[in-house]
């Protein structure tokens, strides 16, 4: 972060004085926007025929957090860059927008890119302060995506330090870190994550990775990655989620879990739901024989994983 740092923040003395000399909205159109959220069919009106599915809750709480966490990113992105830049310089190859900021906030904000021409790379940093004052620049957010994309098609990379936006900001209940990378494409998005020493309202921090790919019609899919004390002991097991999802909502998940209390044991759990999220298939690894609902009403007949 701070080699990505170094050629802007010594220019952010000038932002506030300087004139714009150029318009780089290219770059800006290179920033990570709205289409990486989930947009996994929710209904917020409940399951029609029974309950809703365990591991359709379990993946649209998952897809809900992960979009909260980006959508932070691409909001303000999409608000600053709909504003001119406060300065640029061909010959730095940088722009700067902000600083921005209510009066109600304890911090403001300010966002760099810089073209690292030998690299190929636009380097952008959403930077923050405490308002009125001099301070340098504390990277809450850094990103990079290749020069050599186009708004349509493009990839990049981008990491959220919330121990820093907390250091700034303490009604920030969020510590740890959230790092992603993703492609953009005309045949969909597709994206991984990973938290890192993760937590919210001080609870235990902890690992996790997620991935998910969704094409421009709606069927997507999520993996999930979480080590987490299922066995209410001392011991974490490994949980691993597919889920996968039609337009219209319809979905299956596959489960399995190892480690911890079962040592070098796998349990496997598969559950579906129809387009209104209700559950009409359920089996683990305790009753294959014996499942609830019938597996030909799923609408991926075949599980994620090897033979259950």
């Amino acid at each position: 972060m701070t080699r990505l740092l170094a050629p802007v923040l010594a220019l952010a003395a000038l932002s506030a004085c300087v004139p714009v000399e150029e318009d780089p909205a290219a770059w800006a159109d290179l920033l990570p926007d709205e289409r990486l959220l989930v947009s996994m069919p929710a209904d917020t009106t409940g399951a029609r025929g029974g309950a809703f599915a365990e591991y359709y809750l379990l993946t649209a709480n998952v897809t809900r957090d992960v979009n909260g966490l980006i959508g932070a990113v691409v909001t303000t992105l999409d608000f600053v860059t709909d504003l001119p830049p406060t300065w640029s310089d061909t010959d730095a190859n940088t722009a700067v927008w902000g600083p921005f900021g209510s009066g109600l906030d304890p911090a403001e904000t300010v966002l760099f890119v810089t073209h690292e021409t030998e690299e190929g790379l636009y380097s952008w940093v959403i930077g923050a302060r405490p308002r009125n004052t001099e301070d340098e620049w504390t990277p809450i957010v850094v990103g990079q995506v290749g020069d050599d994309g186009t708004h349509e098609d493009h990839e990049g990379w981008f990491a959220f330090d919330f121990d820093a936006a907390a250091e700034l900001d303490p009604t920030m209940d969020l510590r740890g870190r959230f790092v992603s990378e993703y492609a953009v494409s005309v045949d969909g998005v597709s994206a991984s994550a990973a938290f890192e020493d993760f937590s919210e309202a001080g609870n235990p921090p902890g690992d996790a990775v997620y991935v998910y790919e969704q094409d421009p019609f709606g069927e997507g899919s999520m993996d999930l990655g979480v080590r987490a004390d299922i066995g209410h002991t001392a011991l974490e097991e490994l949980l691993v989620i597919r889920s996968r999802w039609t337009p219209e909502g319809a979905g299956r998940a596959d489960v399995i879990v190892t480690e911890g209390d079962l040592g070098s044991l796998v349990g496997s759990a598969s559950e579906c739901w129809d387009e209104h999220f209700a559950r009409v298939f359920y089996a683990d690894s305790e009753s294959w024989n014996n499942p609830v609902g019938d597996a030909g009403s799923c609408v991926f007949e075949a599980s994620s994983f090897a033979e259950e």
